[in-house]
C-alpha cells in the first residue's frame, strides 16, 4: 500500500543512522512482502516461508546476553513463563544471530545494526498468537518497549558499553558486552599513572 519511493526513503533513513521496526506475520513471506522492496537492503533476514508448528519462544545464547532480552521476565523457566505461539515466518541469510528462537530453534527475533554506525534495524516475528494469554501480551508489550528504546539508542541497552562509577574511594568499571571475553581496561590517573 505504500509507494516504493516511501520505502526507499525509509531504507535511506536507516542507512543514515535511523531505525526501523518490522513486526511481521505471514505477509512477510508472501509475494507482496516488504522484503521485495528497497527495504530488503536494511532488513536482517530474508523470508522463505511460514511454519504453523506450536512452540514456546526461547532466548538464544545471544539473547541471554543481549540487553534487550536479557532477564526477560518468564525466560528463566522451562518452558518459559509465557504462552505458546503457533506461527513462525521462516528466514535465511540472517545478518546477526537471533536473540529469540521458535520452533526447532529457528530465528524468531533478530536485532541487528546496519553498517559501522550506530544505526539500528530491528526485526520481530512473533505472530499468530491465537488465544494469547495475558502472559504473552505482557511479554510482547515488554519486549516492544525494550526494542523501541534500543532503536532510539538508549545507552543502557547498547550491546557494547563501558561505564565508570565512583563508590567511596574506588573507581568501578562496568563492561557490558556480547563477546565471550574482554581485554582488561587500563585506567590513567590525572597524574599520568596507569593501572589495569
Amino acid at each position: 500500500m505504500l509507494p516504493i519511493a516511501y520505502l526507499d526513503n525509509v531504507a535511506r533513513y536507516v542507512r543514515a543512522g535511523g531505525a526501523v521496526l518490522v513486526s511481521a506475520g505471514p505477509d512477510y513471506a508472501s509475494s507482496t512482502s516488504i522484503w521485495r522492496t528497497p527495504l530488503d537492503s536494511v532488513l536482517p533476514a530474508e523470508p522463505v516461508g511460514v511454519s504453523e508448528k506450536p512452540y514456546y519462544a526461547h532466548l538464544s545464547d545471544a539473547g541471554k546476553r543481549h540487553p534487550v532480552t536479557r532477564g526477560l521476565e518468564g525466560s528463566a523457566s522451562e518452558p518459559p513463563h509465557w504462552s505458546r505461539f503457533f506461527r513462525t515466518v521462516e528466514t535465511r541469510n540472517a545478518t546477526s544471530p537471533p536473540v529469540m528462537t521458535g520452533a526447532d530453534g529457528k530465528p524468531l527475533l533478530l536485532l541487528s545494526r546496519y553498517g559501522e554506525a550506530v544505526s539500528h534495524c530491528c526485526y520481530q516475528i512473533i505472530s499468530g498468537c491465537g488465544r494469547a494469554a495475558m502472559r504473552a501480551v505482557a511479554l510482547i508489550s515488554n519486549l516492544l518497549r525494550r526494542m523501541s528504546h534500543w532503536l532510539m539508542k538508549q545507552p543502557d541497552l547498547d550491546e557494547e558499553a563501558l561505564r565508570l562509577q565512583i563508590q567511596g574511594h574506588d573507581l568501578v568499571v562496568l563492561r557490558q558486552t556480547m563477546a565471550d571475553s574482554v581485554a582488561p581496561v587500563t585506567v590513567t590517573s590525572p597524574a599520568g599513572a596507569t593501572r589495569e
